[in-house]
């Protein structure tokens, strides 16, 4: 989705699935800054146009090796939060993206050189081994969903501003329902992200990421280390993302997805992925508007999926249909658990709390009594 492709200006042009807080990465890279505007502003036909034309460079595969710094900014529990990022790229596959904690130590590594991915949570002393997902193995192409952001989203072009010494584009996306302002991102020429702002409903920022410094990878970094630090427990994982229809994630699981009823205006099903789990299968359902995504997790109750909800601090008590669930505010968005029907869920996304809560009521085995018949669910045109 192209908000995944934003959220990883490390990364451009390589869509990161927004599963990867279930392995226990930090999937935002999201931020402030102010630059200096130096074009007059276009006139409104051929700033949207501009728009669409610096928006499709995101998703150009990168062609530079380079290092960049990152800081992060999200809003929890009403504080300000900081991360900072470190990231090298290295063409076609090759990354590594670092976490430092508040003394600049490493506290999370992954790496790949594009035939295997390693995550290093050096907090849990856990080394995770896998395959790094096929972002081309995906079920809409960047046309369907450019076509479906245009569709929900109005898209400008409002100036030329300085990040990280390099000129970028600056764009505002603004929901058509209500021309809420949505999001604000610089754009490099090399299709970068170098800078974002995302907006609540109250048109506060509520992420903002911003690229400090960006520099070509020198030659002696242009290998990257592979191997597990000592004192890290090694675990496999023997699951590699993938996309899936309903009828081809049914048979695959045995199990057939539930779906809820509502959905946020312009969101659509994209895709399923089956996350192994002993015998049994954990069902990854997407859902995006073109901009943003959704993650709903389904699975068993004896099932375990790991979320790290003790570090994200308060969690509190939310109603979902005729029971509780838990909500926690993380730097993807978002994260609902709560149980039904026999099933557990996790819904994680970047709406309004009411927002997902009335997406977790509107799953079968909840009360859908508010629910409009009109505000089904779609998929995507394919």
């Amino acid at each position: 989705m192209i908000f995944e492709r934003m959220q990883q200006p490390a990364l451009p042009g390589r869509a990161r699935s927004s599963a990867v807080c279930c392995r226990g990465l930090p999937a935002a890279v999201l931020v402030l800054f102010a630059g200096a505007a130096f074009c007059a502003p276009a006139p409104v036909q051929d700033a949207q146009e501009r728009a669409a034309a610096v928006l499709r460079r995101t998703f150009s595969p990168a062609r530079e090796a380079y290092r960049a710094d990152i800081l992060v900014l999200v809003r929890r529990n009403g504080r300000d939060q900081e991360d900072r990022v470190r990231v090298r790229v290295l063409p076609p596959e090759g990354f590594s993206r670092e976490v430092l904690d508040a003394q600049g130590r490493v506290r999370l590594r992954a790496v790949s050189d594009g035939k295997v991915e390693w995550v290093h949570d050096l907090s849990r002393k856990t080394a995770y081994q896998g395959a790094p997902e096929d972002a081309d193995c995906k079920l809409l192409d960047p046309d369907e969903e450019l076509g479906l952001l245009e569709r929900n989203h109005a898209l400008n072009w409002t100036a030329s501003e300085s990040v990280a010494g390099r000129r970028t584009d600056v764009l505002e996306l603004r929901a058509r329902e209500d021309s809420r302002l949505i999001r604000k991102l610089w754009v490099d020429e090399a299709g970068r992200v170098l800078r974002r702002e995302s907006y609540g409903e109250d048109g506060s920022i509520s992420s903002s990421m911003r690229v400090e410094s960006l520099v070509s990878l020198p030659v002696g970094e242009r290998k990257f280390d592979l191997s597990v630090p000592a004192g890290l427990r090694v675990r496999a994982r023997d699951w590699r993302p993938d996309f899936m229809d309903l009828e081809e994630a049914a048979a695959a699981s045995g199990r057939k997805p539930v779906l809820p009823v509502w959905l946020p205006s312009g969101f659509v099903f994209e895709s399923v992925d089956l996350v192994p789990y002993k015998k049994a299968s954990i069902l990854h359902l997407r859902f995006t508007d073109g901009l943003d995504a959704l993650s709903l997790f389904e699975y068993p109750r004896g099932a375990r999926l790991r979320l790290g909800l003790s570090g994200q601090g308060r969690v509190r008590s939310l109603r979902v249909g005729r029971g509780r669930g838990r909500l926690a505010v993380v730097p993807e968005g978002k994260i609902l658990v709560w149980s039904a029907g026999g099933n557990r869920y996790v819904l994680i996304g970047p709406c309004s709390v009411e927002a997902m809560r009335r997406i977790a009521s509107s799953l079968q085995g909840n009360d859908r009594d508010a629910i409009k018949p009109q505000d089904g669910v779609r998929e995507a045109a394919r």
